[in-house]
């Protein structure tokens, strides 16, 4: 996934005026609204592309590209369906062969309609798993429940799934067609006869998209729709109007009103972006650093964490947990110089690859919108799905991957494409890590700035075990993660996100 530009932040109500009290809140209650909005419409924009309802897988046959809509930061390993559940009434019986027989590597992450995490399916958990039932919060149950590999409860009756089939090479139109026939047996069935809803409902009935109040008449119509779990937490927002019956603003002030119009628009002004330096030198207490590399280490699980849960809405949607799936980005190499393409890099990799149970790859994006490089080699990414054409050192101990423009005439690294004279951001994505990685514990290479003595060495002399953290202001040793801890600031790439992103991660 790609990260967002930073995690809002708010000063509080201490030693504010009424007014600035006012405007904090509406900024609070927007900032808790986001994730519920945006699962809305991107479940109803994402439908009625297709033109299908609720309930139905919706597949995508081909990996992505440089032609992929930007924003997404998509990978380039998997084939990703999903589905928009509506569990009104009813429960949801899904199948899919994640378990050990089969052939590649399958992922089921299930968020509810708040964009938090509530299961996931894979041979990680389940390894004979590949019939699952999913509940709503007040769905029949079922007569016989021992047909299931597995029970799911969602807490809202929205949900979301989407699936990943892992593709296990590149360029490789014979293997894309064995993941696609696996993604072609997926299905998706209610267990009660009920008549199927129509994704409207997911809009305000009746509220046109210029109405200037519409954010919030679509927040209220969706809090009456799936509740949040607790309730109670709407009660912050009564004096705006939004409660758990929905959005009124009959008897709002006019200063309250001229608020709740201008906030959705001004979202962008409540994103505090700290500048990729800051970003790694010093992160907030729930991101990890890892030699210049970042991930956030509460992803899927958010609890009260509001900020960090829109942020990460606004970016893609629902986040994999890091017992799925581990996601580190890097904008700036390791002597804290932001990643040009005017500049060749090089990551050396154990031959081991990043420890996991599944699989990994390195991928580049254009840091302006988080698309995949354009490249007439059509070389996106660099990792276990490179498969034959991997190249390693004449020792077989280092990956060497290579990051510039122009293909390289060396045939002792890996070529990753970067655009000529652009920023770029890496992403590196570790699909069921191991512990070590999951913690922090295990060394992400540094990006180094290519010389050509690189190649005369077969090992990279200063990346080794774990020995020691440490540091000063401006260079860190490669020998351990350097593993910063500050809440004092914000963190996250500087992408700047937009407030209807519809895509995945």
């Amino acid at each position: 996934m790609r990260f967002p530009v930073s995690v809002i932040a708010f000063s509080g109500f201490a030693s504010l005026t009424a007014a600035q009290a006012s405007a904090e809140l509406v900024e609070e209650a927007l900032i808790w609204g986001i994730p519920l909005y945006q699962t809305a419409i991107t479940g109803y924009k994402t439908l009625a592309k297709n033109q299908v309802g609720f309930n139905t897988f919706i597949r995508n046959h081909a990996l992505e590209n440089s032609s992929t809509d930007p924003n997404l930061a998509p990978n380039v390993d998997t084939l990703y369906s999903q589905v928009f559940l509506d569990l009104y009434n009813t429960g949801v019986e899904i199948t899919a062969p994640v378990n050990e027989s089969s052939d590649r590597y399958l992922l089921l992450p299930f968020y509810e309609a708040y964009t938090n995490y509530f299961a996931s399916a894979s041979r990680r958990n389940y390894p004979h798993g590949s019939k699952f039932l999913v509940y709503g919060p007040n769905s029949p149950k079922v007569k016989d429940e021992s047909i299931y590999d597995a029970i799911f409860t969602s807490p809202t009756d929205l949900a979301w799934l989407v699936a990943r089939t892992e593709v296990k090479y590149y360029h490789n139109s014979t293997d894309l067609a064995i993941a696609n026939a696996i993604e072609s047996t997926f299905t998706v069935s209610t267990t009660e006869s009920v008549t199927p809803r129509n994704p409207a409902i997911l809009l305000p009935s009746g509220v046109l998209s210029t109405d200037p109040l519409y954010f919030w008449k679509a927040l209220g119509n969706l809090v009456t729709l799936f509740p949040p779990t607790v309730p109670a937490v709407l009660d912050a927002f009564v004096s705006l109007g939004l409660s758990p019956t929905g959005f009124n603003s009959t008897g709002l002030d006019a200063t309250t009103l001229a608020e709740l119009t201008a906030a959705p628009a001004l979202l962008a002004s409540l994103l505090t972006s700290v500048d990729p330096v800051t970003t790694v030198k010093s992160p907030r207490a729930d991101v990890a650093v890892n030699n210049n590399w970042f991930t956030f280490l509460d992803a899927g699980n958010y609890s009260t964490d509001y900020s960090l849960r829109a942020a990460l809405a606004l970016a893609g949607g629902g986040a994999n947990i890091p017992a799925d799936a581990v996601y580190y980005e890097a904008e700036v190499d390791i002597d804290f110089d932001i990643l040009n393409g005017n500049t060749s890099y090089v990551i050396d990799v154990p031959s081991t690859g990043f420890p996991n149970n599944a699989f990994w790859s390195i991928i580049a994006y254009y840091k302006s919108n988080a698309s995949l490089i354009y490249n007439t080699a059509e070389i996106y990414g660099v990792g276990t799905h490179t498969g034959a054409d991997l190249v390693y050192t004449v020792d077989d101990t280092i990956i060497r991957i290579l990051l510039q423009p122009t293909e390289p005439t060396e045939t002792d690294v890996n070529w990753l494409p970067t655009p000529n004279d652009l920023e770029f951001t890496l992403i590196t994505r570790v699909y069921q890590p191991t512990s070590e990685v999951i913690a922090n514990k295990f060394p992400f290479p540094p990006i180094r700035k290519f010389n050509t003595s690189d190649l005369a060495a077969t090992t990279e002399v200063p990346y080794g075990a774990p020995t020691a953290v440490l540091s000063t202001s401006t260079n860190i040793q490669y020998s351990a993660p350097n593993l910063y801890s500050s809440a004092k600031s914000v963190s996250g790439s500087i992408f700047l996100v937009v407030l209807l992103v519809v895509g995945l991660i």
